[in-house]
């Protein structure tokens, strides 16, 4: 197949729908899948059906095996953003400069339904190069300007009524006339020679003028007389000291973008697990001399009886008690034996008074077998020892 039949080929399949829709089934923002796997969406207007930039003539009909649909013009469904759609042009350089500055290229890039009157390199021709550094010296300033120029919305020129103006009220805040008539279109007396080029995010609408805000003055003459060689159909007001104000961008949509370093074969991932927090147990080792720790294990169910011998080693501690017992100490008499030979006692008596004679001498008494224990200095032991003595010396005098 050629290459012309190949296009030929997509062109058709964009006629027509994979399933049967009839007229009273359309409903503004829906989208119609193709036989070719493309998807076309609807717009209702007061006065108009249209499917992209295509409006249906008066006249559908429905067959037994479809519905058939007359169109004014050939459909074909967006491929590009707004902003590919101006770069890949490559007439609107200065408004995409400018957007970048205002911080508002994002604008033109994001998903939504936008209509766009986009001034071309043309409109800003007249500009030096100093009325262009006025121009983005102040941000309030310039985002009043370029949101002028866009509205919410899809509005194409054969979806509006011939000869009606309608006001479109713009991200700036204050309305947009637009008319239709004679097959062109017509922004704030602005003629707009190229118009209804779609995009997936919305519609865009060459103009080579750049739009202004009439209930907006200006408060300075450098702005006035900026403004004056920029704008040509409409006088500007002034007011002294006037000042642009911010305004907020609630119509655009954040986007984040995620930058991951990677090393060569080494990727970092961090993963977040939403459930319950986990419990992490910290040992603490403390340097140093080892402490010992006993542990008992307790084994619930009938256990086995396991006998454990804690053996401790030190040196055996020596714990001495003193017993205190109250009460009358009782006597204990001990009689000593002494086995072996007797030894001999020399015992020198001593008799005082003046009936008896003084003598002494020294005698050898056998004292074996007798017991001279319990003797005490007393006059009956004194007599008592006479009595051993005398029986010692008889038995020494026999022996």
């Amino acid at each position: 197949m050629s290459m012309d039949q190949s296009l030929l080929r997509i062109i058709l399949e964009n006629h027509i729908l994979k399933s049967k829709v009839v007229l009273g089934q359309l409903f503004n923002g829906q989208q119609l899948e193709t036989i070719g796997g493309r998807f076309l969406r609807v717009f209702i207007y007061r006065s108009a059906v249209c499917i992209e930039n295509a409006c249906l003539i008066r006249g559908s009909k429905e067959g037994s095996n479809g519905a058939l649909h007359l169109m004014r013009t050939l459909l074909k469904p967006a491929e590009n953003t707004m902003f590919q759609i101006l770069t890949e042009n490559g007439g609107f350089k200065i408004f995409l400069s400018l957007m970048e500055d205002a911080g508002l290229t994002d604008l033109l890039k994001q998903e939504g339904d936008f209509t766009l009157f986009a001034p071309s390199d043309k409109a800003f021709a007249g500009l030096s190069s100093s009325d262009l550094s006025l121009l983005r010296s102040d941000t309030d300033a310039l985002r009043t300007i370029l949101l002028y120029h866009i509205n919410n919305g899809i509005f194409i020129g054969g979806g509006l009524e011939s000869g009606v103006t309608n006001l479109l009220k713009s991200l700036q805040g204050s309305n947009l006339r637009v008319m239709f008539a004679n097959s062109s279109m017509q922004v704030n007396s602005v003629l707009v020679p190229e118009s209804d080029i779609m995009a997936t995010n919305g519609v865009v609408h060459f103009v080579n003028q750049v739009l202004y805000p009439a209930d907006i003055p200006v408060g300075n003459q450098d702005w006035l007389m900026l403004l004056k060689r920029l704008i040509s159909y409409m006088q500007i007001k002034y007011i002294s000291g006037f000042r642009y104000q911010e305004i907020p961008l609630t119509f655009m949509k954040r986007t984040v973008t995620r930058v991951i370093q990677e090393v060569p074969d080494e990727r970092k991932v961090t993963r977040i697990i939403q459930g319950e927090p986990t419990i992490t147990k910290v040992t603490r080792v403390i340097e140093g001399q080892p402490s010992i720790t006993k542990v008992t294990r307790v084994i619930e169910g009938q256990p086995s009886i396991t006998k454990v011998t804690r053996v401790i080693e030190a040196q055996p501690s020596i714990t001495k008690v003193t017993r205190v017992i109250e009460g009358q100490p009782s006597i204990t008499k001990v009689t000593r034996v002494i086995e072996g030979q007797p030894s001999i006692t020399k015992v020198t008596r001593v008799i005082e008074g003046s009936q008896f004679s003084s003598s002494y001498g020294t005698t050898n008494i056998a004292l074996e077998g007798t017991d001279i224990s319990g003797l005490a200095n007393t006059e009956e032991d004194s007599d008592r020892l006479a009595r051993i003595i005398q029986d010692g010396t008889r038995r020494r005098a026999r022996d």
